[in-house]
């Protein structure tokens, strides 16, 4: 089906009252098609078809629009969870070390009381074996 405006001829006025009948006569599309049995297609299942090919284009538009979101949050997703792995990496890492520095602190104390205590006892058994300081 081909759908298309008529070229408007020049007309002389007495062919005017004659052609008032013609369906060019107001510049209306006319459809020119092959002559043939009328199909089940009425003009109303037309503009059904067209408003469901509207309908589908914008819902295309919308599907379009949902998937690129849906891939930018994925992305947004993977870095933060890239980055959180980093981050809990970095934390163990400053408890492992804090944890040693702990360790080592513990064991400094430890032998200055080890120290302390090993001074007082001979500083104490030297007394009482009747030694005297000088």
């Amino acid at each position: 089906m081909i759908l298309r405006t008529p070229v408007l001829k020049k007309r002389r006025p007495e062919s005017v009252v004659e052609d008032l009948h013609s369906p060019v006569s107001d510049r209306r599309l006319v459809r020119y098609e092959e002559p043939g049995p009328i199909t089940a297609v009425e003009p109303s299942d037309e503009m059904v078809c067209t408003y469901h090919c509207r309908q589908m284009d914008g819902k295309q538009c919308r599907l379009s629009k949902e998937v690129d979101s849906r891939k930018k949050a994925e992305l947004s997703f993977t870095s933060a969870k890239e980055r959180a792995t980093d981050l809990e990496g970095r934390l163990q890492r400053l408890s492992d070390s804090a944890e040693r520095e702990k360790n080592i602190l513990k064991e400094k104390r430890q032998h200055l009381q080890d120290d302390s205590s090993t001074c007082r006892v001979s500083s104490g058994s030297d007394f009482k074996l009747g030694i005297q300081p000088i």
